[in-house]
């Protein structure tokens, strides 16, 4: 399984963000141990019981090879952290997001590129 998946795969459970996945990756060594680690050993990692139940439910509902060919036959790349091609200004803030998803090519002219994120699901709130 490419790397890929996991990080596109924690991106789908409910309260796992850049901060605890940073943490998943630092008890784990990489998202694929975390991805099949036992409810225990998250929870050493410091995940909330809520949270791995949402993982626990995502893992059993999402065919990794699925996903990843569905985005492939978009034309859609993931790019991670952990990926050369991850934008590097985007790296140093705080919490930069650990998976964009890009159509098309991220070239070295983008490095001072701007772009305006929005949410799929607007609250009144936000």
């Amino acid at each position: 399984m490419e790397p890929q998946a996991y990080w596109i795969a924690f991106s789908l459970v409910k309260g796992i963000g850049a901060v605890r996945l940073k943490g998943l990756l630092n008890a784990f060594g990489n998202l694929e141990n975390a991805w099949n680690a036992r409810p225990q050993e998250l929870q050493e990692a410091g995940l909330p019981e809520k949270i791995i139940e949402n993982l626990q439910r995502i893992r059993k509902g999402v065919d990794l090879d699925a996903l990843l060919f569905n985005l492939e036959s978009k034309g859609i790349q993931t790019l991670t952290w952990e990926d050369a091609a991850y934008p590097r200004r985007l790296k140093e803030i705080d919490q930069p997001p650990p998976v964009l998803y890009v159509r098309g090519d991220v070239l070295l002219e983008d490095e001072w590129a701007v772009a305006i994120v929005g949410t799929r699901r607007m609250t009144v709130y936000g």
